[in-house]
């Protein structure tokens, strides 16, 4: 069942939307970053993600059983996961990422937990990717925007810089779903 659950998180497919996250944390690095401060950032991205990713399918598993390649990306679909598994590993990546991102401050957590619901509405009902324009508007925020922010945001402010460069992997990110899309 482990491997399910990790098959199920996706993180590979994520990797573009941790890159976000990542761009994010280099304008919050100064000469002598915190390491324990980095590793709890990288570790809850990296749940964030996971969590984006195995909500999706858990709420997609009747749509990607009927197509073969969709099938065998999703645990669930396929069967090789229970629905009820899916969505409490979904629930303690959630969770565990929250409680890292608490450590951070209250400014990160904010962010955290925007992105956290952002994502959780986007899958499940009322299933924002279900609807045209809000689809494609929610995931430049909770897969673009947001993780950058959360990054940019780990040295405790938002530049006016790293608020415009926010705006351009909000642009990025609804490329990469209009893509996604056709």
């Amino acid at each position: 069942m482990l491997r399910a659950v990790i098959r199920n998180a996706r993180i590979l497919d994520g990797r573009a939307f941790i890159g976000m996250g990542l761009l994010g944390l280099a304008f919050s690095l100064g000469a002598t970053p915190d390491v324990t401060r980095v590793l709890v950032f990288l570790i809850s991205l990296a749940l964030y993600v996971a969590y984006a990713f195995a909500i999706n399918n858990c709420f997609d598993a009747d749509t990607d059983s009927i197509n073969p390649r969709k099938r065998e990306k999703n645990p669930i679909a396929s069967g090789e996961l229970s629905f009820r598994a899916g969505v409490a590993s979904s629930l303690a990546m959630a969770l565990l990422g929250l409680m890292l991102a608490s450590n951070l401050g209250t400014g990160e957590l904010v962010v955290y937990a925007s992105m956290i619901l952002l994502a959780t509405v986007y899958s499940a009902p009322p299933r924002l990717k279900a609807r045209p324009v809000a689809d494609v508007l929610s995931h430049g925020i909770f897969f673009g925007a947001l993780p950058f922010l959360y990054g940019a945001h780990l040295d405790g402010s938002v530049t006016a810089e790293e608020w415009s460069i926010a705006a351009a992997v909000f642009l990025y990110s609804l490329a990469l779903e209009l893509r996604n899309h056709l």
